[in-house]
């Protein structure tokens, strides 16, 4: 994805109309390195103060010294404009350009069909003066993104829309995407004036689902990152009160400073979280400092997985995860909703097509989510018995069910959930087979999709089981391939 093309100095004899980025953005990269060299003038001119005014006095009248500061200020504006002229971005039919550098030049380029996300981000520093940042995510791997900016808001809305419409996003899935009925129990409110800025058709946008922030806040009290802080301060209290020493608080501190921040990031990272849908596909926007406004086409999603954690059993509480052509196997862009009741997660999932609006899917995810092989009217299909000392505590709801479109996997007792493989996107299914699975004529099915966090293996089959979907799957790909 990246290529070395003429300097943004040859742009006249190029045939790319290139636009400039916000004359600030310099400004905004390095700011972190501004602050610093803010804080050392600072300590500096403290040290002369505690010297004494006669000090201070001599630096005053030199005019070296302010010689030296207008230089040093001329210095870092001449820097940061040449960096500015050297950094812009252009279209074209098809591909997307961005170009920067000073001495070392680059030029990076993205194609738009195989564009799969764009992503509006304003990092703390840009969000103070209105800048955003554009972040593309392009098929390839883990790290094939191009991040464009930084942009006036305004602008970057309008570009990001203008992108994905040239991508044509929502129209490369193999089945067209359905919009959901009028009978989807979604609710049609005002959007916030925060998502207003981001969604410039605001007034058409759908508004989908909102997670307040009190329910934030008490989900990360109840993640393992908090319960593992609150046990290394009880902890670290009762080696003061035994040992008499304060010497092991440094090692609780430093321990408390890694388990504590961890629950502090997911409250920030998902605060004012709420869900829109435009045209173009779903829109998630969160974060206190660095916002996230995040456009997940839903033809791009292969895979999704609702999940339940110990410790949200005692609120009900669920997660969606999607495996999502473009993003690797972990990150806060394949969490689609971090916390939900089961109403609010059957809401979430009708908005991703007609099909999750009918009775036998709403019955298949509430059985994915709840139920076990010992429920009356359990459609999925269990392992068998035998498989129980493998896994003697999730055997009970381990299973699956498949169709044509899609094979749903249950898995988990302690911590349940329910994924579910879109069989449109999977590139292949293998049967595996180790010695012991072989001595209790048990085999495993793995699914070819994309990186992602949701599970994509189906364990401790029946082995003419495990064939037989290998088979079927390979049989329905062939299908699919002959009518495209």
């Amino acid at each position: 994805m990246t290529g070395l093309e003429p300097s943004i100095s040859d742009e006249a004899a190029s045939p790319l109309q290139w636009r400039r980025v916000h004359p600030a953005t310099p400004l905004v990269r390095m700011w972190v390195a501004l602050v610093a060299l803010a804080l050392f003038t600072l300590r500096e001119v403290d040290e002369l103060v505690s010297g004494g005014y006669r000090e201070i006095l001599a630096l005053a009248v030199s005019w070296t010294a302010w010689a030296v500061l207008v230089g040093v200020i001329v210095v870092i504006l001449t820097g940061f404009y040449i960096s500015w002229r050297c950094t812009g971005y252009a279209v074209d039919d098809e591909r997307i350009h961005f170009k920067q550098g000073v001495v070392w030049r680059t030029e990076r380029t993205a194609p738009l069909d195989k564009v799969e996300t764009i992503d509006v981000r304003r990092p703390l520093a840009a969000r103070l003066i209105g800048l955003s940042q554009l972040r593309i995510e392009v098929a390839g791997g883990k790290d094939s993104y191009l991040e464009l900016g930084f942009l006036r808001l305004a602008d970057a809305n309008v570009l990001r829309d203008e992108l994905l419409t040239a991508a044509k996003l929502h129209d490369r899935r193999p089945e067209a995407v359905t919009t959901p009925e009028a009978g989807i129990a979604a609710e049609h409110s005002s959007i916030p004036v925060e998502d207003a800025l981001y969604e410039p058709s605001a007034v058409a946008a759908q508004h989908v689902l909102t997670i307040p922030n009190s329910r934030l806040f008490a989900a990360a009290l109840l993640s393992g990152e908090f319960v593992t802080s609150v046990g290394v301060v009880i902890g670290g209290v009762i080696a003061v009160v035994i040992t008499g020493s304060f010497a092991t608080l440094a090692g609780v501190a430093a321990l408390l400073w890694g388990f504590g921040g961890g629950a502090v990031k997911r409250f920030t990272r998902n605060f004012g979280f709420v869900v829109t849908k435009s045209d173009q596909g779903l829109r998630i926007g969160r974060g206190l400092f660095d916002h996230t406004m995040q456009s997940v086409p839903t033809e791009r999603i292969h895979a999704i997985e609702v999940r339940q954690t110990v410790l949200h059993r005692l609120c009900q509480w669920w997660q969606i995860r999607a495996t999502i052509a473009g993003y690797g196997e972990e990150g806060d862009e394949t969490m689609l909703v971090p916390v939900a009741t089961s109403d609010e997660v059957l809401n979430f999932l009708a908005h991703f097509g007609a099909r999750w609006t009918d009775e036998q899917t709403i019955a298949l995810l509430v059985q994915g989510m709840a139920g076990d092989r010992h429920q009356a009217g359990d459609v999925f299909q269990a392992v068998p018995q035998r498989a129980r000392l493998w896994d003697p505590l999730g055997w009970v709801r381990q299973g699956h069910w498949a169709d044509d479109d899609q094979v749903w996997l249950r898995h988990g007792r302690l911590q349940r959930a329910v994924s579910v493989i879109e069989l449109a996107h999977c590139q292949s299914a293998s049967v595996v087979q180790g010695p012991l699975d072989r001595k209790r004529s048990l085999a495993s099915v793995e699914f070819g999709l994309v990186s992602g966090p949701v599970s994509k293996v189906l364990d401790h089959l029946d082995e003419s089981v495990a064939v037989d979907l290998a088979e079927r799957l390979v049989a329905e790909d062939r299908r699919f391939r002959a009518n495209a």
